[in-house]
């Protein structure tokens, strides 16, 4: 979070992937920091049981990448999740 701010605070384009159990706590402490506004990418955490290996991650990045592409861009994209 605060690396994502301190980069917004320079004018960079900035999104923040967390997993979605970590959603609310990410704008929270977003907000706290002074960025409200913050673009925050939540991801769904793998299935119980599943090893998070290079596959399963490689997976759930392909699932959000339209997401990040269009926070990023400011450009509304279908969500592939």
């Amino acid at each position: 979070m605060r690396d994502g701010c301190s980069l917004v605070r320079l004018g960079k384009p900035v999104v923040v992937i967390v997993q979605e159990t970590f959603d609310r706590a990410a704008r929270v402490h977003a907000k706290g920091l002074g960025c409200p506004d913050l673009s925050i990418c939540p991801y769904p955490h793998p299935s119980p049981g599943t090893a998070a290996g290079p596959e399963v991650m490689a997976g759930l990045a392909r699932k959000i990448r339209d997401r990040v592409i269009g926070l990023i861009t400011g450009k509304k994209m279908e969500i592939g999740i």
